[in-house]
């Protein structure tokens, strides 16, 4: 279903900035039968780093949105690996569409993070093979608890065929 290929290589006397720099002008990949989708993935660096629970509490029925968010009345927190709540600048609670438009906070979180700036971009050999690309990166929108957004749950470039 899937090839995942790992290089590793150690250099002497050179710095990520450079490695990066001459991946990113030149690397490419060959495949000897064209495969349906070319997948170039990258990494998501979570703001926080600290190992995380997560636990499921009930929503306040005073929340003006209590009504809107259908009958499961419960939502998912982020903790600490001590069983504290996570600090809110580590992740945040988007809006969802709960269907007829009506807009209100998800039952999920999402943690905030950036996209490893050391990642390359491996390149098909023969992009005209792949007629679609999709690039994504690991940001969330700031206004992402008041504004709908469909968030792309990978953080990868895809080349479709």
């Amino acid at each position: 279903d899937g090839l995942t290929v790992e290089v590793w290589n150690y250099y002497k006397n050179t710095t990520l900035d450079a490695l990066k720099a001459g991946f990113d002008a030149g690397a490419t990949i060959a495949f000897s039968a064209d495969p349906d989708r070319y997948v170039n993935a990258f990494a998501k660096i979570p703001e926080y780093t600290g190992e995380i629970t997560t636990q499921l509490k009930a929503v306040d029925p005073s929340a003006t949105y209590y009504d809107a968010i259908g009958e499961d009345k419960n939502f998912w927190y982020p903790y600490t690996a001590n069983d504290e709540a996570l600090n809110a600048e580590y992740w945040v609670r988007p809006l969802d569409d709960y269907g007829d438009g009506v807009y209100a906070p998800s039952h999920f979180y999402l943690l905030k993070g950036h996209k490893n700036a050391y990642d390359c971009v491996l390149k098909p050999a023969d992009p005209s093979k792949f007629s679609d690309t999709k690039a994504h990166d690991a940001s969330i929108p700031d206004d992402v608890d008041t504004v709908f957004y469909v968030i792309p749950g990978d953080y990868d470039v895809i080349y479709i065929k």
